[in-house]
């Protein structure tokens, strides 16, 4: 239950540049008038609320003059408006986990070394989510 954890963090792997369907679908279920938002709601209010996206390929495609031509903080953009502004949580950004795909479904292999150093930045991140009123760390 939400309520019982003064943070939330929705951890996904990035798919066709957003959420899966399902975490969608979870976010409509759960986020309602009179829990989320409305005039008497208090259910996200102050909560930290963060995201964990796995991504798949490198940083560098996630960027202007990359593959993609957005920024990950572009591509994750609409879920701040709606946890910061409509729901009134704390908004911590987000963490990242790049992978090593060259080719989009062919050759995805990331090396133990940034697994490790992925897994390290994230148990970070979510240390610095105690942190009341910080800004979250974007990796």
């Amino acid at each position: 239950m939400i309520k019982a954890h003064d943070a939330l963090v929705l951890q996904f792997p990035l798919h066709n540049f957003s959420s899966p369907a399902i975490l969608k679908s979870w976010i409509d279920a759960t986020m309602t008038y009179g829990f989320a938002y409305g005039r008497t709601s208090e259910g996200m209010r102050g909560r930290a609320v963060a995201l964990a996206v796995s991504a798949g390929i490198k940083r560098a495609d996630y960027a202007p003059n990359g593959r993609y031509h957005f920024t990950m903080e572009q591509i994750l953009a609409p879920f701040e408006p709606a946890f910061r502004y409509y729901f009134h949580a704390d908004w911590r950004g987000f963490f990242a986990f790049y992978g090593a795909e060259e080719t989009p479904g062919v050759d995805y292999q990331s090396s133990t070394e940034q697994i490790e150093k992925g897994a390290a930045e994230y148990a970070e991140f979510l240390r610095n989510l105690g942190a009341k009123g910080g800004a979250g760390k974007k990796f």
